[in-house]
């Protein structure tokens, strides 16, 4: 996984410094979606909701990118979060939404998370140190 990590770095790092991201915001998100781990960034793991490689993009939400290529999800993933922070205005609502959808943070907002969603956010912020 290190040595994954290692080999994209570069390219999220452009990737966020193109999309205005705080720096290691994508690094993190990644991490947390694939653990950098070969058999997720391939696409021989999918998760149960169906989300494939680097960045966990469900191809059936997001048709434009191909989820196994590491390049195209990095980049699309970095201009995928500028948007949603763009439309909720905080990157702790912006990472909500990459997670559990940005139609049901619009629809429930941030005091109706789930679990799971709530301790995403909460550890990605924590880790990067925004809010």
């Amino acid at each position: 996984q290190a040595e994954n990590r290692a080999r994209f770095l570069p390219l999220i790092q452009q990737a966020e410094a193109d999309n205005g991201l705080p720096p290691g915001l994508l690094d993190r998100v990644l991490y947390q979606e694939s653990r950098y781990r070969s058999d997720i960034i391939e696409g021989r793991t999918v998760s149960t909701a169906g989300a494939v490689g680097i960045a966990q993009i469900v191809p059936r939400w997001h048709p434009g990118v191909d989820a196994t290529d590491p390049e195209q999800s990095i980049f699309y993933a970095a201009r995928y979060l500028a948007t949603l922070y763009r439309q909720f205005g905080d990157w702790s609502s912006a990472l909500a939404a990459y997670n559990w959808g940005p139609g049901n943070v619009a629809e429930h907002g941030m005091a109706d998370l789930p679990d799971e969603t709530r301790e995403y956010v909460a550890s990605i912020t924590s880790d990067v140190g925004i809010a």
